[in-house]
């Protein structure tokens, strides 16, 4: 089944394609078809995400670099976009992986914050050890539910307060996004990054976006 949304985010319409289910579905959240000029297409990249500038418009990012491989988006208390493109091949597989194969950009307000250098801790579904699991779950997503949006809630703050995320990512130098498991899908003694988790977007170690938007493949129809 195939889910499609488009969005329009700083005078650029971004058509958000979301798959789900069937065997026969190559696209996913995390890896799509590489296209036939890959090669080339992540040399370009690599070269115009070097000579971009922190503080340049969306517009401007996407006139460069063209239509992002992925996307991700964040909002509440300030809407947050994740660029990834593809820049360079870890496996000869016809495929471009989001989290192996591509280099995120972090747009806040539509204006790049972060990029150059990415880490992350390489899942995206993790078995479930904790046997007080539903108790966690559940004060988790009443956690995050009440962070108060007019305040300086820190990264230090909440893993204090909730501990270790189930997954993280670091984009750049400053930015920082936990993945909390807040509800559960399937009774499947795991937990899934896309689809049972809260995600807490930090930067400079300061909250500035909670829960996902529309994650999925993204592809540029105007700029």
């Amino acid at each position: 089944m195939i889910f499609a949304l488009s969005v329009l985010a700083g005078g650029v319409l971004f058509q958000n394609v979301i798959w789900s289910g069937g065997a026969d579905n190559v696209n996913t959240y995390y890896e799509r078809h590489a296209p036939e000029d890959w090669q080339s297409r992540q040399q370009v990249n690599r070269l115009g995400i070097n000579q971009l500038a922190t503080g340049v418009s969306l517009e401007k990012v996407v006139t460069r670099l063209g239509a992002p491989d992925f996307r991700d988006g964040y909002w509440e208390n300030g809407r947050v976009e994740v660029l990834y493109y593809r820049t360079h091949r870890v496996t000869d597989d016809g495929m471009t992986n989001k989290w192996q194969e591509a280099s995120p950009l972090v747009l806040a307000e539509g204006r790049l914050v972060s990029h150059v250098g990415y880490t992350f801790d390489g899942a995206d579904r993790v078995r479930v050890l904790d046997i007080n699991w539903f108790e966690r779950y559940q004060f988790n997503n009443g956690y995050i539910g009440a962070l108060p949006l007019d305040a300086q809630v820190t990264l230090t703050q909440v893993l204090g307060d909730l501990g270790q995320p189930e997954f993280s990512e670091r984009i750049g130098d400053h930015v920082d996004i936990l993945f909390y498991r807040t509800h559960s899908d399937f009774d499947d003694q795991h937990t899934d990054k896309r689809t049972e988790t809260r995600p807490l977007v930090f930067a400079g170690g300061v909250l500035i976006a909670r829960y996902f938007t529309t994650p999925g493949v993204a592809t540029a129809e105007g700029n």
